[in-house]
């Protein structure tokens, strides 16, 4: 979680005052969920040897909701 708190903290420095910024995440919805290499709750190694995270409406809360991105 560390890895994608910096990258969502790194991305919000950037955005202007008034700005917005989406983000696309992958779901636990998603058909491509608990495909591959589990690696942790949630995180799978795929094919191609890349680290997929898939959120579900709590981690896109806890993960986005202390910089005010919290609508899923």
């Amino acid at each position: 979680m560390e890895e994608r708190t910096n990258i969502i903290h790194n991305c919000y420095s950037k955005v202007a005052e008034g700005g917005s910024m989406v983000f696309v995440t992958l779901s636990t919805k998603d058909t491509k969920f608990d495909e591959g290499l589990e690696i942790s709750t949630n995180r799978f190694l795929s094919k191609h040897d890349v680290k997929l995270y898939f959120h579900h409406n709590s981690s896109i809360e806890e993960e986005f909701g202390a910089f005010g991105f919290a609508e899923a």
